[in-house]
């Protein structure tokens, strides 16, 4: 058991308005997932975080769900802001992005003959991008013996490498283990524990859950002026400029404290919000919280690239951008001509982020000869076309170029090639011979798209692709 301090300190002549804290209500939803280690009872709780609103069913100890699905299982698992116990289903792409806090995953069957956790950051990192959660060797490392608890069928957590990746609604778990492994694929109809054992029993289900440390819900008092210091249920006999609250964590993990104001009333007197500071008395398992302004000078979104991929069953139809600002939802469109053009689907953003992100739709109804583009629409339905592709799955011809040709500073390598799937490097020399920019770049098997950034000075250049194969390929370059 751990208690933790925290003190808040309020500026002369100023008061503060503690209303009623997030319940998981509809009207006072979760704004922390860790919130949800709050709840007495087992039920369908409301969040709403990084500006997504979901509910979905929360077990006591914190286990949000996160996916069910039921031994009678058909076809995909339908993407969903509202879940439940009874109904199967995920979360939406846009509630999966805002999972990132969790720290412990939690996979279950209703009939008890699993129920293991695993604790690395890798899983949490693939439910939030929505990627399956084992589909390849590489994702081992995450597996494997980390699952720890009850698993009564002695079921692996490998993979031996005879599976595609897919996205979380479609592929969950495929251990391809010689029939020893978890199989939880909705895309085949597969609810196993274990292979070889079949699905799992009638009337049972499958659940995945994620749980994040525990942030304390705190409901106080009306303080005018100075905090109270009579005995208050939050402010115990507290002295002057100083409110003191301490909670107990049920599991022993670390507290996280969250105090709630009434935003038009919080502050008056013509204190500045910096007037308050929150300070915890302990080290150890505190989150730091500030009041502030939104970040006026993040950047705009930052494209970084886009592949297509010709799979088994569909295309993949990757993309990454290396920061986002407002960003609302991705628009993927198709055509056959280049010139009609219709939608295929919607990828939600992440929305905020300083960090390399992961996109990735599946086109299960494609043809050869299909152009692909991505457009990028902000919160206020503002839209940037990204990139534009072309995929031919029946014709295994390698393709380079550059474009447009002749450019500003920066402008695009188009690589088609299907002789690797490893590393390739990107080399750009001027006229002399001299090295201008290199990098190296993950070569997918069909079309690559590489965005250059090399800020190259008006001129000739020539530009040398080679992949892990030694495979040499010229572009001749201009730069306006």
């Amino acid at each position: 058991m751990r208690s933790i301090g925290l003190l808040l300190f309020a500026s002369l002549f100023g008061f503060i308005t503690l209303t009623n804290a997030q319940n998981g209500s509809v009207g006072q939803p979760f704004t922390s997932l860790g919130q949800a280690q709050n709840d007495a009872t087992d039920g369908v709780y409301y969040f709403s975080l990084s500006g997504t609103n979901f509910s979905t069913y929360v077990r006591v100890g914190g286990w949000v769900q996160v996916a069910i699905d039921f031994d009678s299982g058909v076809g995909n698992l339908p993407q969903s802001n509202a879940l439940n116990n009874t109904v199967r289903g995920i979360l939406s792409s846009s509630a999966l992005s805002s999972l990132g806090s969790a720290t412990v995953t939690r996979v279950l069957t209703s009939n008890g003959q699993l129920d293991v956790q695993n604790t690395r950051p890798g899983i949490i990192t693939r439910i939030v991008n929505n990627q399956t959660l084992l589909a390849t060797p590489a994702d081992n490392t995450d597996n494997g013996g980390n699952w720890t608890g009850t698993n009564t069928l002695a079921t692996q957590f490998t993979n031996a490498g005879n599976t595609q990746a897919y996205g979380l609604n479609l592929n969950i778990f495929h251990a391809g283990n010689n029939g020893d492994g978890i199989h939880w694929i909705p895309f085949y109809n597969q609810q196993m524990i274990k292979f070889s054992a079949g699905d799992i029993p009638n009337g049972a289900y499958f659940q995945l859950l994620v749980r994040a440390p525990m942030v304390a819900v705190v409901s106080g008092p009306v303080i005018n002026t100075q905090p109270s210091t009579s005995a208050q249920s939050v402010c115990l006999n507290a002295a002057i400029n100083a409110l003191s609250v301490s909670a107990t964590s049920p599991n022993g993990s670390g507290i996280t404290y969250q105090w709630y104001s009434n935003a038009s009333a919080s502050i008056a007197g013509g204190a500045s919000p910096l007037a308050f500071l929150i300070s915890s008395t302990a080290s150890q398992g505190f989150s730091w919280f500030n009041i502030g302004t939104p970040n006026s000078q993040a950047l705009p979104v930052e494209f970084a690239g886009m592949t297509t991929t010709c799979e088994e069953e569909a295309i993949s139809i990757r993309w990454s951008t290396e920061s986002e600002h407002n960003n609302d939802y991705f628009r993927i469109e198709k055509s056959t001509d280049g010139s009609a053009w219709d939608i295929l689907g919607y990828v939600d953003a992440v929305g905020n982020s300083s960090v390399l992100n992961g996109y990735e739709y599946l086109d299960v109804e494609y043809r050869s000869n299909t152009y692909y583009r991505l457009y990028q629409v902000d919160q206020d339905g503002s839209e940037e076309l990204l990139s534009t592709m072309y995929s031919d799955c029946n014709v295994a011809t390698d393709e380079i170029a550059s474009f447009p040709n002749p450019s500003d500073e920066s402008f695009s390598i188009f690589w088609k090639q299907f002789n690797t799937s490893g590393d390739g490097t990107i080399t750009i020399r001027d006229i002399n011979g001299k090295t201008m920019h290199h990098e190296t770049v993950a070569l997918s098997l069909g079309a690559n798209l590489f965005m250059i950034k090399a800020h190259l000075a008006s001129g000739v250049y020539m530009i040398e692709l080679i992949d892990d194969n030694f495979e040499r390929s010229l572009i001749k370059h201009v730069v306006k």
